[in-house]
């Protein structure tokens, strides 16, 4: 899930979480991969009841100087 800079703080993320958990229903585990360092994120998905896990996930995501960045796996249960 991405809000555009300025959308941010503004509700639009938390109301597009709330929709996405009524669709999906509340009696599955759902898991959400954010930035390890996306500390804001993380605090978000935290106020919706995801936990992190001990698990990290690579990203994928490779830029031009070669570096990449590692995801932090969160949960609802």
């Amino acid at each position: 899930l991405f809000v555009l800079p300025e959308y941010q703080g503004k509700g639009v993320g938390s109301k597009l979480v709330r929709h996405a958990l009524s669709w999906i229903g509340i009696d599955k585990r759902i898991y959400v991969e954010v930035a390890s360092e996306n500390i804001n994120a993380v605090s978000f998905y935290k106020k919706f009841g995801f936990v992190e896990t001990k698990r990290l996930v690579d990203s994928g995501v490779i830029f031009s100087s070669g570096a990449s960045f590692t995801n932090i796996e969160m949960v609802k249960e």
